[in-house]
């Protein structure tokens, strides 16, 4: 999950930026976002050398566009911004494959799907994990990764509308994120043994 950097981050990263410290700016960036960033790829890019490239590529993309960054947005949207779209060039350039690991699985299992408390052992909760991690890679490339910014990476659909390329309104976002969850929710529904 990502955290918000401190208004004072904020301030000090614009402050940066308008005396030409460029450098300086990246670091901070760097290290408020470095993990998060990091897992935001990994859910995405299943071979780890690859994801570690494109993380690279994200960081050199911050550095290069830094100087254009606009003081009317968050540091943290701006960067998955460029996230979501150095993923996407990875996908159509080397035909990777995205991925979602057991721990995402689990949490959008307790997100969506609203596992009960029960006394579950942990060997059932891998096989939900299992399922759902199938019923996920079952889904467009645009669901999966609207599930994964909704509730995994808790993302707001105004967020997520200033991630994507396209020109959507936070409103259809929203609408897009309970069709894709519907979607997952029926793909569940039809596995045999799996209770939603």
């Amino acid at each position: 999950m990502f955290h918000e950097v401190p208004d004072e981050l904020e301030h000090q990263l614009r402050e940066l930026l308008r005396d030409g410290h460029v450098s300086n700016a990246v670091e901070i960036l760097h290290r408020a976002y470095e993990d998060e960033i990091r897992r935001f790829v990994r859910r995405r890019v299943a071979n780890r050398p690859s994801c570690e490239d494109v993380c690279q590529e994200i960081w050199g993309a911050v550095g290069a566009g830094l100087g254009r960054f606009r003081a009317d947005a968050k540091a943290r949207t701006w960067l998955l911004r460029i996230a979501y779209n150095k993923v996407a060039d990875f996908h159509r350039t080397r035909h990777g494959q995205a991925v979602m690991d057991a721990a995402s699985s689990g949490q959008i299992v307790r997100s969506i799907v609203g596992s009960g408390p029960g006394p579950s052992t942990a060997l059932r909760e891998r096989e939900r994990a299992e399922r759902v991690r199938a019923a996920l890679e079952s889904l467009s490339a645009e669901d999966r990764d609207l599930l994964l910014m909704r509730f995994v990476e808790d993302l707001r659909p105004r967020e997520i509308a200033e991630i994507l390329p396209e020109d959507v309104k936070p409103n259809t976002i929203s609408q897009r994120i309970l069709a894709a969850t519907r979607r997952l929710r029926s793909s569940l529904e039809s596995d045999e043994g799996f209770e939603v």
